[in-house]
């Protein structure tokens, strides 16, 4: 085994491993602003049936698991919200991080279509995509 390494080599460690510190920043940012999206959008559909005198569910009980109905039927689910969900909860985080060069693309059209259960999905898989901690 090797015990002297070149400058060269040293630098590249130390790059990789700054590469590495800054992936893993990121992907915490990635996933509080993934968790923080999937708990509005979650609280909002699960009081749905409950607080909302113009609900199309007043009155209902909503079996998130089973439910056909897609996001954007309830309330505060729409792409719109969400588009201002994601702004919103991405600038607090970025200042609460300290992050820069940070991209977001997210199709809230998309994810306004899924059912409850499909958008926990999808949360949990790009969750899953992430660099671990």
């Amino acid at each position: 085994m090797r015990e002297q390494y070149s400058p060269g080599e040293h630098a590249e460690a130390e790059d990789k491993l700054g590469r590495q510190k800054e992936g893993r920043k990121q992907a915490e940012f990635y996933r509080q602003l993934l968790d923080g999206l999937y708990q509005e959008i979650i609280s909002q559909v699960s009081r749905a049936g409950e607080k909302y005198i113009d609900s199309p569910f007043e009155g209902q009980t909503i079996d998130l698991d089973t439910t056909t109905h897609k996001l954007r039927e309830f309330k505060y689910c729409s792409a719109e919200d969400m588009k201002k969900f994601i702004k919103e909860r991405a600038k607090r985080l970025v200042q609460e991080l300290g992050m820069t060069n940070i991209s977001l693309n997210f199709n809230a059209e998309t994810l306004a279509e899924m059912t409850p259960i499909q958008f926990h999905r999808h949360i949990e898989a790009q969750k899953a995509s992430l660099i671990k901690s």
